[in-house]
C-alpha cells in the first residue's frame, strides 16, 4: 500500500514559488535561496500544517478539494514567508552549522545532555471552544525566553487556522554533568491574542542526562502542555 502526504508536494511547490517571486522582486531581505535554505523552509511549514494522506484515487480527489481551500492556501503562504524570513535572518550561522555538524556530533559523544521532548499545545476560545487563531505563545524559564533547538522553532510562536490553534516548541538541549543525572526544569507558557485576556501555565519536566545531544526529532518523545482556554477581555 502506498500512502502519500499530498501536503508535502503542495508545500514544496508553494515555498519554491514564493522563493522565485522574492528573487524576481529582488527583495532586500532575501539573502540566500540555496537548496538547503529552501528545504529548511519547506520543513518549517510542514511541521506546522496538518498532513493530508491519500491512498486511492478517490482519496486523491478528496485531498485536491482540501488543498483548494482558500484559507489553507493563505495559511501555507503566510507560514512560507515566515519560514523564509526566519531562515534568512540566521543564514550565516546556519551555513556554518552545516559544516560543523560532524565536529559537533563528535563532541557530543563526550558530553551528556538533558534532551527535551517536543512540547505541544492548543489554544481555544473559552466561550465557543473553537481554536484561537493568530495567538502568540511564549515559552519562558527563570532565565527568560527559552532558546529553541534550532531556528525553525520560533519562540514566541503563533497559531494558524490550518493547524487548528495548535503550537509546538522544542527547547534546546542543556549540558548535564553526567549520564543519568536527574534534574527538574520549570517552565511557563504564556498565550496572548487580540481581544482576549492573557493566560499562562506553569509546568515542570523531569529529565535524566543522556549520553549525547539529540539533534533530530524523535516523534515518540513529546509532551502535551495543558490547553489554553482564553476569554474575551
Amino acid at each position: 500500500m502506498n500512502v502519500h502526504n499530498q501536503m508535502e508536494e503542495y508545500v514544496s511547490d508553494r515555498v519554491r514559488d514564493i522563493y522565485r517571486q522574492l528573487k524576481e522582486k529582488e527583495s532586500p531581505w532575501l539573502t540566500c535561496s540555496c537548496e538547503s535554505c529552501i528545504l529548511d523552509s519547506i520543513s518549517y511549514v510542514l511541521n506546522r500544517v496538518a498532513p493530508h494522506y491519500v491512498v486511492s484515487g478517490r482519496g486523491a480527489v478528496y485531498s485536491s478539494q482540501v488543498l483548494n481551500n482558500s484559507q489553507l492556501r493563505a495559511d501555507v503562504d503566510a507560514l512560507a514567508v515566515e519560514a523564509i524570513r526566519i531562515i534568512n535572518s540566521v543564514q550565516r550561522p546556519y551555513h556554518k552549522l552545516s559544516s560543523n555538524l560532524i565536529a559537533m556530533s563528535s563532541q557530543n559523544e563526550q558530553q551528556p545532555f538533558f534532551n527535551f521532548p517536543v512540547l505541544n499545545g492548543s489554544v481555544y476560545d473559552g466561550s465557543t471552544f473553537e481554536p484561537v487563531i493568530d495567538a502568540e505563545i511564549t515559552l519562558k524559564s527563570k532565565n527568560g525566553v527559552v532558546i529553541m533547538q534550532d531556528f525553525s522553532w520560533p519562540n514566541p510562536c503563533r497559531t494558524y487556522k490550518s493547524t487548528k490553534g495548535s503550537f509546538s516548541f522544542w527547547p534546546e538541549s542543556i549540558p548535564a554533568s553526567k549520564e543519568n543525572e536527574i534534574r527538574k526544569f520549570t517552565f511557563t507558557a504564556e498565550a496572548k491574542a487580540s481581544g482576549y485576556q492573557t493566560v499562562s501555565h506553569a509546568f515542570e519536566i523531569v529529565l535524566s542526562g543522556e549520553p549525547k545531544k539529540r539533534i533530530y526529532i524523535n516523534n515518540s518523545l513529546t509532551m502535551k502542555i495543558p490547553d489554553f482556554i482564553m476569554f474575551n477581555s
